[in-house]
């Protein structure tokens, strides 16, 4: 059973493992979108899973904390009179109500990511990226790179094959871009974003090569509207899919730039998307932005692993051009099959399928 928050990032992250485990194996899964009356019950609910998650609930009690916090189509939805080998879900506010089926109905409970403030002490598994690794190794803990996502090279060269297909693309060299924007530690300013296009441009013209570009809801508004002014009508730029004005294929645009690029270029205030970058077997870099604070992310030590196994590389915009002539020559590439590893860990240590 897979519990789902409603947001795609972390629902992609528990069907990578799902998909990986079923290529593996008969596994079946369902989908359960899990849904709160409101936030205060899921934070009270967060905080007593911390604290009871260990302990031995009745039946009785658990389905009354489900209705209590749940809305009632949500609650309605769970099979809770089925049996299920591993309850899986990623997202803080899911985690508990992981718990507690638990304790109703069985099977495993795992998790992708620490979530808060439950904590991980009472799930079978956690996934947990380079930078989340504790510094004990505990038992219950799958040590991933990047988060699992649902990219794969097998994945992506079935989805390049079909495009080139369809479409017979001239056979150019392709540059794609996955941006990002304002988080808790970065963002793109308005003078980043002209140098990138600029380098962009350049780039394009120095290798008679295609530029992929797409944005995501967290670009400003302002970087979006400079992206749109300068590059739709840029004859180089065949693909510009921008998030927060609804202009483009929004949906398909990772995986079409994933699939049809040489190399990628993703911004680094995207844990998902620097992994699905670094899963595609593509040559990857991750684009330095701009710091709202002088404070490290811990994310960093997840990104160097990445340049260190896969083979990517970290610059900034002023370095870009460089690195991607020195990523011409040919560096080694290898993907990271976090998702894969996972979907391993599970059948192996928790259903005895491996």
């Amino acid at each position: 059973m897979i519990l789902s928050d409603g947001k795609p990032g972390h629902l992609n992250q528990s069907l990578g493992i799902a998909e990986r485990m079923a290529e593996m194996t008969d596994v079946e899964y369902v989908l359960v979108e899990i849904r709160h009356k409101n936030k205060l019950r899921d934070d009270l609910l967060r905080v007593l899973m911390r604290f009871l998650g260990w302990a031995p609930i009745p039946h009785l009690l658990v389905r009354s904390l489900l209705i209590w916090s749940l809305t009632p189509e949500s609650a309605a939805e769970i099979p809770v009179n089925e049996e299920f080998d591993v309850i899986l879900s990623t997202g803080s506010s899911v985690a508990p109500v992981n718990l507690l089926l638990k304790k109703l109905i069985g099977g495993r409970s795992v998790v992708s990511l620490r979530p808060s403030p439950t904590g991980i002490s009472w799930f079978d598994l956690v996934v947990l990226p380079r930078h989340l690794w504790p510094k004990i190794r505990r038992r219950n803990i799958f040590r991933a790179v990047g988060v699992p996502n649902r990219v794969t090279p097998e994945s992506i060269s079935r989805l390049r094959e079909r495009i080139e297909r369809e479409m017979k693309p001239p056979p150019r060299p392709r540059i794609g871009v996955l941006m990002g924007g304002e988080e808790r530690y970065n963002t793109i300013r308005i003078g980043t974003a002209r140098r990138l296009i600029d380098a962009l441009r350049s780039i394009c013209r120095d290798l008679d090569g295609e530029l992929f570009l797409t944005t995501s809801r967290r670009t400003p508004d302002e970087v979006e509207r400079l992206l749109e002014e300068k590059l739709s009508a840029e004859p180089r730029c065949r693909m510009l899919a921008l998030a927060r004005r609804g202009k483009g294929d929004i949906k398909d645009a990772v995986p079409m730039i994933l699939a049809m690029c040489d190399l990628v270029i993703v911004t680094e205030d995207s844990l998902s998307m620097v992994s699905e970058a670094a899963s595609s077997g593509k040559k990857v870099i991750i684009l330095k932005i701009d710091r709202k604070t002088r404070r490290t992310p811990k994310r960093m030590k997840m990104y160097r692993e990445i340049c260190r196994r896969c083979g990517a590389i970290m610059c900034g915009v002023e370095e870009l051009k460089e690195k991607i002539f020195e990523l011409g020559k040919g560096v080694e590439v290898n993907p990271l099959r976090d998702s894969e590893g996972a979907a391993r860990e599970i059948l192996s240590q928790l259903i005895g399928r491996g």
